[in-house]
């Protein structure tokens, strides 16, 4: 009913069907015998008569690094009564303040991709504090609830508006910078 892929019955893929309510939850995707790859953690709301709610915030932290190994995030913006109109999100790529919190290899310079399912690219930054929207940023982040970026970070930040639809983001690293670290990349749903 989510419009997911369906995994072969001999394969090794897991899946979990759980209701969460208010609050925090966290979900890690490890290899069953330590073995590191590139994997896909899915996370789909399933409609239901008696469960309303929505996502207000969903993040990823992963080492990203060239190829296939660039850290991506995907999501879709609905709009159930079919007007068309957007909903304004924060998107963050996290790289050097993750170092605050004991990160020992943060990406040093990320850059925020943010791309429509066509591969069309709707926006990029890179160093958040460059936007023309800096300060709105900040008190967007506050609003929501996001911990504070230094005003010289090299993180990287867009809030915007978004039309309904399906979109990744990726993190990758500045012309020159580092090409591999943590990455934190983050969407918040602004109201």
């Amino acid at each position: 009913t989510t419009g997911a892929f369906p995994f072969t019955a001999d394969s090794n893929d897991a899946a979990l069907l759980k209701t969460f309510y208010t609050g925090t939850s966290t979900l890690q995707l490890t290899d069953q015998g330590n073995a590191s790859g590139v994997g896909v953690l899915e996370i789909y709301r399933v409609p239901a008569d008696n469960v309303v709610g929505e996502f207000l915030n969903l993040s990823l932290r992963a080492r990203t690094a060239p190829g296939e190994k660039v850290a991506t995030a995907g999501f879709v913006v609905v709009d159930p009564q079919n007007f068309g109109r957007p909903v304004k999100l924060l998107l963050r790529a996290v790289g050097p303040t993750l170092s605050q919190s004991g990160i020992a290899f943060p990406l040093a310079d990320p850059v925020l991709t943010l791309y429509r399912s066509s591969g069309e690219v709707v926006a990029v930054n890179d160093n958040w504090s460059d936007n023309a929207n800096a300060s709105a940023i900040t008190s967007t982040a506050a609003q929501v609830g996001a911990f504070a970026l230094p005003a010289s970070s090299k993180d990287a930040a867009l809030l915007l508006d978004v039309a309904p639809g399906v979109y990744s983001i990726q993190a990758t690293a500045a012309t020159g910078a580092p090409a591999t670290g943590v990455t934190l990349i983050e969407i918040y749903l602004v109201r």
